[in-house]
């Protein structure tokens, strides 16, 4: 069994074992495995990305970091990242993204 689907088969698990409530605004796999390890370019490729896995169109004049955060702010949801084993230049994304996102699991 490979990693992504360990990871899947714990969020089935996750999600089967969890209240209705605690997941109700979805559960969404990003998958990552394409993005160059590159910083800083890679922080707003991986934001894209997950944008992309949550159908959330970016525009505005709006960074799209903040544009991800305002969205992800009410959320109760869980989010899986696909392979992001090669981007830990990226792990302030994701600590802000929870630091800002109660309701959100990664």
């Amino acid at each position: 069994m490979g990693k992504t689907s360990l990871a899947l088969e714990a969020a089935r698990g996750l999600v089967s074992a969890a209240p209705i409530s605690a997941f109700r605004d979805g559960v969404y796999l990003a998958t990552l495995a394409d993005l160059e390890p590159l910083p800083p370019a890679i922080v707003e490729a991986m934001v894209e990305c997950i944008a992309d896995s949550l159908s959330l169109p970016l525009a505005g004049a709006q960074p799209v970091r903040t544009q991800l955060v305002d969205y992800l702010r009410q959320k109760q949801m869980l989010l899986i990242l696909d392979s992001f084993d090669h981007l830990l230049a990226a792990a302030p994304l994701l600590l802000d993204l929870l630091e800002q996102s109660a309701g959100l699991k990664l």
